[in-house]
């Protein structure tokens, strides 16, 4: 899954459809002109899901049924402003929400237990699940630096600016306990 940032869009215009593109092919310096095959393709249909209010995070293709929902909920957080918990927090980033989703759909399986979604005051996206024994956070805290703090029956482990591995291994231990 890839995704597009894009400022709010002036109405529902602005979105791709599948309306065909045709163009024609003439040789206007011969004295016999005969029109070419229209040639047709197909523009491709982007999904699109509002930022809250600043902007809209677009996807090649919709994503699968089972991870709506969290992105939703990721979305849900881009109508948080400045200082929304009276305690000077920052909004939360939407390039930082688009990796969130993205690492969501990189490691997730729609078996998976669903992590909460919780905005940080530093503008980030903290996923976390708290079960079968085992707090696993992961925050993300911009596009490139996450960091993953798990306890699991009073041992912690904490690692920064993670990959993908790590944040699978850890998974697959709570898959483990479920």
């Amino acid at each position: 899954m890839s995704t597009n940032l894009l400022e709010p869009p002036l109405g529902e215009q602005t979105l791709l459809s599948d309306q065909a593109y045709r163009g024609y092919g003439h040789k206007r310096q011969t004295p016999r002109r005969h029109s070419v095959p229209a040639i047709t393709m197909e523009a491709s249909q982007l999904f699109a899901i509002p930022f809250g209010h600043v902007a809209h995070l677009e996807f090649e293709n919709q994503p699968p049924s089972w991870l709506l929902p969290l992105i939703l909920k990721v979305c849900e957080l881009g109508n948080l402003a400045a200082d929304w918990n009276s305690y000077g927090a920052k909004p939360v980033d939407v390039e930082t929400a688009a990796s969130s989703i993205m690492l969501l759909a990189s490691v997730l399986t729609d078996r998976d237990p669903v992590p909460s979604v919780v905005p940080t005051s530093r503008g980030g996206v903290m996923l976390e699940w708290h079960i079968g024994g085992v707090d696993l956070e992961i925050d993300v805290r911009s596009p490139s630096l996450v960091h993953v703090a798990m306890n699991a029956d009073g041992h912690e482990e904490e690692f920064e600016n993670t990959d993908l591995e790590l944040v699978q291994e850890k998974l697959n231990f709570l898959r483990g306990r479920l």
